[in-house]
This record gives structure tokens, sequence and C-alpha cells, in this order.
């Protein structure tokens, strides 16, 4: 096992002013696609929460 602990930064890992222009755009490419995928799943998550407000609040109706 390695001496490094967790907090520290491993060796490989560049500084954003150590970085030129190809990685950080690289960078960002992959934030935003990351995010994209964030706000699909989150999207699609309160869809779902939805119909089932919706189903509960009809069940509710047949019920009165």
């Amino acid at each position: 096992m390695s001496d490094t602990h967790h907090w520290e930064k491993p060796a490989r890992a560049k500084l954003w002013q150590q970085r030129n222009a190809d990685e950080k755009a690289e960078w960002v490419k992959a934030e935003l696609q990351r995010m994209r995928s964030l706000y699909a799943m989150l999207s699609s998550q309160v869809q779902e929460i939805g119909r089932k407000v919706k189903a509960i609040r009809n069940g509710l109706k047949e019920k009165q």
C-alpha cells in the first residue's frame, strides 16, 4: 500500500495553472458531459416523482 494519505494530491495531479489550453479544454468538456448526465438523471427522477404525486392525488380523489 502507498504512503500517500487520501487527502494528499497524487503525484500525477497537475495544478490548473500548470495545464496547457488543450488539457483545460478537455477537462471542461468532461465536466460539461458529467453535468449533462447528472441533469438528465435528476430530470428523470423529478418526472417520476411528479407521476407518483399525481397517482397519489388521483387515489385520494377516488376515495372521497
